[in-house]
């Protein structure tokens, strides 16, 4: 579940983490939905969309090198684990 969503997300982390540093970005399918300051505004937006179906929701913080199980990523790419 949510493969195309985090796909799309992995293919686009090094621009979106220089553009929307701390900040969520909300994902449906292949589409950036939105980029929100806190993830209640992400999950509010999510809802309000697209309603109750799966979506993701990821912070593009800087400060983490690598997700559990992964090869570290590049300095200043990283993602939130949540």
């Amino acid at each position: 579940m949510l493969k195309t969503e985090w796909d799309f997300f992995r293919a686009n982390l090094a621009d979106w983490s220089k553009e929307y540093a701390n900040q969520y970005v909300l994902i449906k399918d292949r589409e950036l939905m939105g980029v929100f300051p806190t993830f209640h505004d992400a999950v509010v937006a999510g809802y309000e969309r697209l309603g109750n179906t799966p979506f993701l929701i990821k912070l593009l913080d800087p400060s983490t090198e690598a997700m559990p199980g992964e090869a570290p990523l590049e300095k200043n790419h990283g993602i939130d684990h949540d």
